[in-house]
């Protein structure tokens, strides 16, 4: 952190200086056992990252990451919502935000917005398209899913995308009856995951 703040010294606006120093306190927050210093450490990472999207808004990871702090410091409010949707529009397939984008929606889904309720259905079509690495993400991300609500929304984003690309739709509960098997077997899948029959 010295040295981003030195060099932010010299180059006050550069946005990956400022996502890298945002990113920095977000971290010291999350592991900080004081809730006076986390706060403290939440609105420094909030300013360093409002100031990287001020400079650069093209930048679905720092969007992300912004909603992140955001959600951390105030609770899921209507900014958190667009702060995540801006991700998503500037970035639909970043690879570098596709996990995390998709499962911070989840874990907030009953208080999303219908558009990024829309949108991380897109996101999981698009981890489906994708190579297979994605897809194992998308079945790990969604045997730990714990509403009905949640497993429809991805169920058919997941159908639609491998109808058109003339995949058996229901591919996908077969891959993720081998993902929940192979999980079981490496005693990674707690009370034996969800039901697939």
């Amino acid at each position: 952190a010295a040295r981003t703040e030195a060099a932010l010294s010299i180059d006050p606006d550069n946005p990956d200086l400022l996502d890298d120093l945002g990113l920095f306190k977000l971290t010291q927050a999350l592991r900080s056992q004081n809730a006076q210093a986390r706060t403290a450490l939440l609105d420094a990472s909030l300013a360093s990252l409002e100031r990287s999207l001020s400079a650069a808004p093209m930048r679905p990871s720092v969007w992300m990451r912004y909603a992140y702090a955001l959600e951390r410091r105030r609770g899921y409010t209507d900014a958190v919502d667009r702060a995540l949707l801006m991700s998503y529009d500037v970035g639909p397939a970043e690879q570098d935000a596709l996990l995390f984008r998709l499962g911070f929606a989840l874990s907030h889904w009953e208080q999303t917005s219908p558009a990024l309720k829309r949108a991380s259905a897109r996101q999981a079509a698009v981890m489906w398209r994708y190579c297979c690495e994605t897809r194992t993400q998308l079945l790990d991300l969604y045997l730990q899913l714990d509403t009905e609500e949640k497993i429809r929304a991805i169920n058919v984003a997941v159908a639609d995308e491998a109808r058109r690309q003339g995949e058996d739709e229901n591919a996908f509960l077969e891959q993720l009856r081998n993902r929940r098997a192979a999980l079981k077997a490496q005693g990674g899948l707690d009370q034996g995951g969800l039901r697939l029959d």
